[in-house]
């Protein structure tokens, strides 16, 4: 046998997987009690005794957004109510197909922060920002966002 072309072949293949090894074991992060993890909780929003959330619902409605969509950039008010309803406030595009978008989706979003807030669900309410006039209500759980089609 030819030691001389096993030792040629032989070195390098395993300072090569010496290197993948090496490389594999630094990359690893182990998962333990005492060891942040990279998974991502989902997101809660902090707990806050101001009825005022508008600055803790904009960081929840755009965590996992790379820009701040176009229906929150018209929110202007988001607050939790005596009886426990969020209200939020909001101004309204001209057409008509997406003010009823930005309607909707605002809902959805409020009622998805209740819900991660961890507050039983009294309502929410979506507000015009300009008088306070009421745009859509959710009031319970068995309702939903969707605005009623218009005959």
């Amino acid at each position: 046998m030819n030691w001389g072309l096993a030792a040629k072949i032989g070195v390098p293949t395993l300072l090569l997987a010496c290197i993948i090894v090496a490389i594999l074991g630094f990359f690893d992060v182990p998962i333990s009690e005492d060891e942040p993890s990279l998974v991502v909780d989902e997101a809660r929003p902090s707990v806050t005794h101001d009825p005022d959330v508008t600055e803790s619902f904009f960081e929840f409605a755009r965590r996992g957004e790379p820009f701040a969509p176009e229906w929150l950039l018209r929110v202007t008010q988001v607050r939790w109510q005596d009886d426990g309803a969020l209200w939020g406030f909001t101004t309204l595009p001209n057409d008509q197909r997406q003010r009823r978008m930005t309607i909707e989706t605002f809902c959805e979003k409020l009622s998805a922060y209740v819900e991660a807030s961890s507050r039983p669900f009294a309502g929410v309410s979506v507000r015009a920002a300009q008088d306070n006039a009421e745009l859509h209500t959710r009031p319970d759980l068995a309702s939903d966002c969707r605005l009623p089609v218009p005959m």
